[in-house]
């Protein structure tokens, strides 16, 4: 049996040429959630992340702040889907939504992010994308197999991913359709902590976006994007 803790990466740069680049605040909301994990000296035997450039950028920072030094694994199967991929092939299909997709206002982006990908995941149009749904979902499956495998020998895994990941992960824990993944991802903080028991191959939920380190003091660090 171990504690699995997914954490969602620090903030990266929407709206910019490069999304995949952590921000100032990104880097700061990880400082926040080391000082946080070192004052309650919390123990983690190893940390898996995946190989986007904020995934590594976010646990670059939090190492920085904690003592420990845990084995360090790197996993693409725990990377994001494709987002803009998503949208593109959205796009094409509907072209009335190019405006609010190029309008870098989250408002106006966010509504036609979750039409896309609800098509995505219908299915009917596969072979258009990079990476299918049931790709992406055969993908985080596999990392979860990986999971098991360090569980046999570390009783307490980090795991630096993103939202879609994780979302997934908290709707196959509670067998809830894949429908509600847009919803609960645009809930999911910067560095809040996702956490569940694995026991018998199986990923338990324990507890859903943990982010006591962004409130009080931290409150204004609190981000969604």
């Amino acid at each position: 049996m171990a504690l699995v803790t997914l954490v969602r990466h620090g903030q990266a740069s929407f709206g910019a040429e490069d999304y995949d680049q952590l921000s100032k605040l990104g880097d700061e909301q990880a400082r926040v959630l080391a000082a946080m994990v070192h004052a309650r000296e919390e123990k983690i035997d190893c940390i898996v992340h995946g190989t986007l450039k904020r995934h590594v950028q976010s646990l670059n920072a939090f190492k920085s702040g904690i003592s420990l030094r845990p084995t360090r694994i790197a996993d693409a199967c725990w990377n994001e889907f494709d987002h803009r991929d998503v949208l593109r092939q959205f796009v094409l299909a509907y072209p009335e939504f190019t405006d609010d997709v190029l309008s870098q206002q989250a408002e106006r982006i966010f509504p036609a992010f979750a039409k896309a990908v609800a098509r995505w995941q219908q299915r009917s149009n596969d072979s258009n994308y990079v990476e299918s749904w049931q790709q992406f979902s055969d993908r985080v499956n596999q990392a979860w197999l990986n999971v098991s495998e360090l569980a046999k020998n570390h009783q307490r895994v980090w795991v630096f991913t993103s939202g879609g990941p994780i979302s997934l992960s908290v709707l196959q824990s509670l067998a809830s359709g894949p429908e509600q993944l847009m919803q609960l991802n645009r809930r999911l903080a910067n560095t809040g902590l996702t956490r569940f028991m694995y026991e018998q191959g199986q990923p338990q939920l324990l507890s859903l976006n943990e982010h006591g380190h962004l409130t009080g003091k931290y409150q204004n660090m609190l981000s969604y994007i």
